[in-house]
């Protein structure tokens, strides 16, 4: 969703402009601030609940940190011949056995049309949680 991809950006900015701390602590406040901002008016467990990847990147003096969440890559050129690559592909590692029966019906028939159904619904179950993967929700 765009407003809340575009809020959780702008959250994320101002909490690495005024805080040192550590990445997934700051992540998880701009998680909090947004949901505050719409948890009065949505039913945020519900499982359609606005989500987003996340790339988190922030250059000290002496080091970079870094984070990567969701189905998201981060090229780094740090001058040497090859970049280095930091993907988070939990995601990808989840879903693979899963997408078979998908991926083998032709696309825009009702059978496509409910393996796909099923196949978000079954995603849905391993989402934020421990053995699936992660993406940037309602719930820190």
């Amino acid at each position: 969703m765009r407003w809340y991809s575009h809020t959780l950006g702008s959250a994320l900015l101002a909490e690495m402009t005024q805080s040192a701390g550590p990445l997934p602590e700051l992540l998880a406040q701009g998680i909090k601030h947004v949901t505050s901002l719409h948890d009065f008016t949505c039913d945020l467990t519900h499982g359609g609940s606005p989500s987003a990847t996340v790339i988190m990147l922030r250059q000290t003096a002496d080091h970079l940190d870094w984070l990567v969440l969701g189905d998201s890559t981060l090229i780094l050129d740090t001058g040497i011949p090859e970049p280095i690559v930091i993907c988070d592909d939990r995601l990808e590692q989840v879903a693979a056995p899963h997408r078979v029966r998908l991926d083998s019906l032709p696309g825009g028939t009702p059978e496509h049309a409910e393996a796909r159904r099923e196949y978000v619904e079954t995603l849905g179950t391993y989402r934020n949680r421990d053995g699936g993967f992660w993406v940037a929700s309602t719930d820190p």
